[in-house]
């Protein structure tokens, strides 16, 4: 029975994942600008039926979401962003450059150490906001004699903010001894 339970869950995950029409960064703008005079409602049920085929970069997505109408739609522009994280980005935002010669690559690793041992302890304290955002979905499931669920599209289920601080060793130390 647990066999058939997990068969079906796994069936219900891969139908949502082949509904999904894949498209290019591009191709998204061109769809939100059509879309431009859409209810919210509609632009997030049509944000929720794409899948990005390359990495969207968090200046397009900041762009974007100024342009949509309304909460649910940027909800649904987050989670196709945040599914397309791993993904390469498109070719135009790749940078044409060669793997350096060995010469430049020991200047910019002596470079490298010079920075950790003249500059890093000389860094402020500072405290920043860590904010995360947790979605997730439900497919339908359903087995005879058993509960049935329906199904629930990826959704926004928890915002967390955090501050975080970042303390060098030496200042801690100092501080701590200060203290003292």
């Amino acid at each position: 029975m647990r066999a058939l339970a997990l068969l079906f869950a796994l069936t219900g995950f891969m139908l949502s994942a082949f509904g999904a029409k894949r498209v290019t960064v591009d191709r998204l703008e061109q769809t939100l600008a059509a879309a431009h005079s859409l209810q919210d409602a509609e632009v997030a049920r049509q944000l929720s039926d794409l899948e990005l085929t390359e990495r969207l970069s968090t200046a397009k997505l900041n762009r974007l979401e100024t342009e949509l109408p309304g909460e649910k739609s940027r909800q649904a522009l987050m989670i196709v962003a945040d599914a397309s994280a791993f993904l390469d980005p498109p070719a135009a935002e790749i940078p044409d450059q060669s793997t350096p010669d060995q010469a430049t690559q020991r200047k910019i690793l002596a470079l490298s150490v010079n920075y950790v041992t003249q500059t890093l302890h000389q860094l402020p304290n500072f405290f920043a906001t860590r904010v995360t955002s947790s979605f997730e979905d439900m497919p339908a499931v359903q087995w005879p004699g058993a509960i049935t669920t329906a199904y629930q599209p990826i959704h926004l289920v928890n915002d967390s903010n955090v501050t975080v601080s970042f303390v060098t060793a030496a200042k801690w130390w100092r501080e701590a001894n200060w203290i003292r």
